[in-house]
């Protein structure tokens, strides 16, 4: 399991990314504006991401894996519930 400081630095890094993006657009958030945002340093960034296109990539890659966690319990219900299986 990972370490609390490990989630909270990534959440601010996550919440910083996203909010920049929303109010400057991808192209315009640099690495320094995500550090500013979630007042970290750029080597904490560096120690998590290679970069913000990576950052971008591991962020969807777990709105994806919460989307498809929620279809299949979707898919469970439906079966439980003998609608169709």
């Amino acid at each position: 399991m990972s370490d609390l400081r490990v989630k909270k630095t990534k959440a601010l890094i996550k919440g910083a990314f996203i909010e920049l993006v929303e109010a400057k657009g991808f192209d315009n958030v640099t690495v320094k504006d995500i550090c500013n945002k979630a007042m970290i340093n750029r080597n904490t960034f560096y120690l998590h991401y290679l970069d913000k296109i990576d950052l971008l990539t591991k962020l969807a890659n777990e709105v994806f894996l919460e989307q498809e966690s929620t279809i299949n319990l979707t898919g469970d219900i439906i079966c439980i519930n003998n609608i169709t299986c």
